[in-house]
C-alpha cells in the first residue's frame, strides 16, 4: 500500500487508531502479511480488531494468533462475525464493537492478505487531521506473478458515485482510513452502502 506524498511528521491527537481485519480460512496470511505490517508501523495503532469469517477450524488458530499479540502493547479484540457472512458483515461486527467503546477513532481496515508501507498510518492521520478528514484514500501497488516489481493503481481524485456503480476505481478495504464518529443508526447504513457498491 502506497501513501500520500509530502506528509508531515507528527504528534498523535486525542483520537484512537483501530484496525480491523476481517479474515476468513488464511491463518498463515493473518500471522505473516498483515499483522506483521501493523506491528511494523511507525505510527502504533491503540487497537486491532480481527474478525473470524473462517470456517470452524480455522477460528481456535486464529484466537491463538489474536492472543500471542497481547504483549505488543496494542489492545487486541478477536471477534467472531455474527452479522451477513463476508467482509461487510466482519467489518460491520468490528465498528459496532469499536461504536460501544464510545471513544473516536480513525479507523484503517487491512484484509488478511494485504501489507501496508511502515508509513501509512502515519502518513494517513496525519492527512485527516491537518485537512479536517472524514476519510482519506491510499494508493495501491499491486504484486502478482505478472507484476512481481509492482503494478501502482491509480484512484481518483474526487468521488463521483455515478462512476462508482461502473468502474472501478482501486478503492477497497485495505486503501480505506475512515472517522469513525457518526451515531451508529447512520454509521451502518452509510458504510454498509459504500462497501456495497465498490465491492469487487
Amino acid at each position: 500500500m502506497g501513501g500520500q506524498k509530502g506528509v508531515r511528521r507528527l504528534k498523535k491527537e486525542n483520537i484512537n487508531i483501530a484496525i480491523v481485519i476481517a479474515t476468513k480460512n488464511r491463518p498463515y496470511d493473518l500471522q505473516n502479511i498483515s499483522l506483521p505490517a501493523i506491528m511494523s508501523q511507525n505510527l502504533k495503532p491503540e487497537y486491532i480488531v480481527i474478525v473470524d469469517d473462517s470456517d470452524i477450524r480455522y477460528r481456535h488458530i486464529n484466537e491463538q494468533i489474536s492472543i500471542s499479540l497481547k504483549s505488543s502493547g496494542i489492545k487486541v479484540i478477536y471477534l467472531e462475525n455474527y452479522r451477513t457472512p463476508g467482509a461487510s458483515g466482519a467489518w460491520n461486527t468490528a465498528f459496532h464493537w469499536l461504536m460501544r467503546q464510545n471513544q473516536d477513532f480513525f479507523v484503517a481496515i487491512l484484509d488478511d492478505d494485504d501489507y501496508w508501507d511502515k508509513q501509512y498510518l502515519e502518513k494517513c492521520y496525519s492527512e485527516a487531521i491537518h485537512n479536517n478528514l472524514d476519510m482519506v484514500v491510499s494508493g495501491i501497488i499491486r504484486y502478482d506473478n505478472e507484476n512481481s516489481t509492482g503494478l501502482k493503481l491509480s484512484i481518483p481524485e474526487n468521488l463521483d458515485v455515478g462512476i462508482l456503480l461502473w468502474k472501478n476505481l482501486h478503492i477497497q478495504g485495505s486503501n480505506l482510513f475512515l472517522r469513525l464518529n457518526l451515531p451508529s443508526h447512520h454509521l451502518f447504513n452509510r458504510f454498509f452502502a459504500i462497501f456495497l457498491i465498490i465491492s469487487p
